[in-house]
C-alpha cells in the first residue's frame, strides 16, 4: 500500500506559476528599463559626434570657398574685400595654409594709393568755318 500523506492546506496550482512570473518580471523590468537607457545614451554620443563631423565638414567647405573668392578679389583688386575675406578665414581656422600669407598681401594692396587714371586724351575741336 503506498504511504499516505497527511492531509494539509491545498496547494492550488494556479498560485505557483503567478508566484515565479512575478520573480521573473521582477528582474526583466528593471533590466529593460536599464538597457534602453543605455542605448539612448550610446545613439545620443553617436548622433552628437556625427554632428560634429558634419558641422567640420561644413566648415571647411565654407573656408575653402572664401579662400577661393578672396584670391579672385586680390586679382581684381578688390583688397578691402579680400582682407575681410581672409580675417574670416583666419577667424574660423587660424592654421589655414595660405590664408595669413593672402591677408597680408591684401594688407599690402591697401597701403598702395589706387592707380590714378589718366586724364581723358584732348580731343581738338572741330572747325566749323
Amino acid at each position: 500500500m503506498p504511504p499516505v500523506l497527511p492531509a494539509g492546506p491545498a496547494i492550488s496550482s494556479s498560485a505557483v506559476p503567478s508566484r515565479s512570473v512575478w520573480r521573473a518580471l521582477r528582474w526583466i523590468v528593471p533590466l529593460t528599463i536599464a538597457l534602453l537607457a543605455l542605448a539612448a545614451g550610446v545613439g545620443y554620443l553617436v548622433g552628437d559626434a556625427e554632428r560634429e563631423r558634419a558641422q567640420r565638414a561644413d566648415t571647411q567647405r565654407i573656408i575653402q570657398e572664401q579662400y577661393s573668392l578672396g584670391l579672385q578679389d586680390l586679382e581684381h583688386g578688390r583688397f578691402e574685400i579680400a582682407r575681410q575675406r581672409f580675417e574670416y578665414i583666419i577667424r574660423l581656422d587660424p592654421g589655414f595654409p595660405g590664408a595669413a600669407k593672402q591677408l597680408a598681401e591684401a594688407l599690402l594692396g591697401l597701403r598702395e594709393p589706387p592707380p590714378t587714371p589718366a586724364p581723358p586724351a584732348a580731343t581738338p575741336t572741330p572747325n566749323l568755318a
